[in-house]
């Protein structure tokens, strides 16, 4: 169902990226779905090393286009944002410097010195979900993101792109080009972005599901320390 609503807002040209289900059904009380098959990205060094070479540049573009196509106002700024920051700076495996960062974007939400904005989200685009366009679709990009049950049609900006420039190794300068332009989509500054990964790490931590504290509290804490790091001149 995520995959489908992402698809439909999307459009046609950025959705073909989404490997959304052919059928969807019910056997014994397990759901299934089918989908197209698509051949995973290379494991092997080499290949893989070619295919992040080749393929990275088309999957940060897809990206910057989902932004630029879905920005929109958060509106339910109460459980969209600041119960999300709440949650992140009670979690009690958080470090005191992610909790500090929470409450600098409740601060500068209160303060009106930040409008946060939504976007279609995958929540957990990293190298390991995109699979290869399946032979015989000539339609564009030649890849295919799967597992979208986190998905959501209006989700926190910038964890995505974070996720991924991590994922691609994509090197301190090309990091800080994509977030720049990031910003600059969602007419923000720059350093907002780590408002943006406390919401997003914020909302994970309200709905835990398999996800231990402490990896929660390690992932956040790898995002802001890499964004940092970017915005460092």
């Amino acid at each position: 169902d995520a995959a489908r609503a992402v698809q439909a807002a999307l459009g046609a040209a950025l959705g073909a990226a989404v490997l959304a289900p052919w059928f969807v059904g019910d056997i014994a009380g397990q759901s299934y779905s089918i989908t197209a098959w698509c051949a995973p990205l290379s494991a092997g060094r080499w290949r893989n090393r070619w295919q992040r070479l080749t393929l990275g540049p088309g999957m940060l573009a897809w990206l910057a286009g989902i932004t630029r196509h879905s920005a929109a106002d958060v509106i339910a700024l109460d459980d969209r944002v600041r119960a999300p920051l709440q949650a992140l700076a009670s979690t009690a495996a958080v470090d005191d410097l992610t909790r500090r960062r929470a409450g600098a974007a409740l601060d500068a939400l209160e303060r009106g010195r930040w409008r946060p904005r939504s976007v279609v989200a995958h929540n957990d685009l990293w190298w390991g979900n995109f699979v290869q366009r399946r032979r015989g679709d000539v339609v564009a990009p030649p890849f295919r993101v799967i597992d979208w049950a986190g998905g959501s049609v209006a989700g926190t900006p910038f964890y995505d792109l974070v996720r991924l420039c991590i994922s691609l190794n994509t090197g301190r300068r090309r990091f800080r080009r994509e977030l720049h332009a990031h910003a600059a989509l969602l007419g923000c500054p720059p350093a907002q972005s780590l408002h943006y990964l406390c919401v997003a790490r914020g909302d994970r931590a309200r709905n835990l599901g398999e996800w231990p504290e402490q990896q929660l509290a390690a992932t956040a804490r790898s995002c802001l320390a890499n964004v940092q790091g970017v915005l460092e001149p």
